[in-house]
């Protein structure tokens, strides 16, 4: 009987990236300059903000933003392989189903943030742009740390303090602003600002 409930239970676990995560991953995209037009591997799939359901893939994906008055901005969006996926190595068949429809991989992040840099810009507006692309950067590229650091509610992790940095805003401040952020993109809009 033991045997039986064993088998049984790793055949309901084949394909557990599938089952869990899906074979596309949504992607949120948005820009400091509204109605960016996105193209992703040359074609064109919305205007920010949006949501793309990215196809899951060993590969990554060329992000491209486009707008009149703007400097075009291109985003390399790589991906590695999906933890859940990683449950599958004792079972061949289900790391299979999983290699066979892409579930095993997942891009490094859910978001992007396309920063559109206004062409002729003076040199006050260079620096701002600057200053604002350095914290969006930090935030999109630190996120999970700064939700942890944010949730303690200790104002002294080492995330929050080099944002604190960047910005000028106190950390308690920080944290609050990153606890009321529904994703990375929404919190570096919010921090940048």
């Amino acid at each position: 009987m033991k045997k039986i409930y064993l088998i049984t239970a790793t055949l309901a676990l084949a394909g557990c990236g599938t089952v869990f995560n899906g074979t596309t991953q949504d992607i949120n995209i948005d820009s400091n300059v509204k109605n960016v037009d996105v193209y992703i591997d040359g074609a064109f799939v919305c205007k920010t903000p949006c949501i793309f359901p990215a196809e899951r893939s060993s590969g990554s994906l060329a992000i491209i933003g486009k707008k009149e008055g703007y400097d075009d901005i291109g985003i390399s969006l790589k991906s590695k392989i999906n933890t859940v996926a990683i449950g599958n190595l004792t079972f061949v068949y289900s790391w299979t189903t999983d290699l066979a429809d892409g579930a095993v991989w997942a891009y490094r992040q859910d978001g992007v943030y396309l920063n559109m840099k206004k062409k002729n810009m003076t040199h006050a507006e260079k620096q701002e742009f600057h200053r604002n692309s350095q914290i969006r950067r930090y935030v999109l590229m630190n996120y999970p740390d700064l939700r942890n650091e944010a949730a303690s509610k200790t104002f002294d992790g080492e995330y929050i303090k080099g944002l604190e940095k960047l910005t000028a805003i106190s950390a308690q401040n920080i944290s609050e602003k990153i606890i009321l952020s529904q994703n990375e993109v929404h919190c570096a809009e919010i921090l940048s600002k």
